[in-house]
């Protein structure tokens, strides 16, 4: 059985381990989620301009 401090250490490896892990995993969520909200704004922008062209 490990002593102490290499007990500590382990444990301390493993709370880093993972705290990247989850924050890994939720900045691919927000890029996601961004990337989507940024596609929906352009289409946004690109249907008013459209409806405020003047008929032909």
């Amino acid at each position: 059985m490990p002593d102490l401090q290499s007990l500590q250490l382990i444990l301390f490896g493993g709370g880093v381990a993972l705290t990247c892990g989850v924050l890994v995993i939720s900045f691919g969520r927000i890029d996601r989620v961004e990337r989507e909200r940024s596609g929906r704004q352009r289409m946004r922008r690109r249907l008013n301009r459209m409806l405020r062209l003047p008929p032909d």
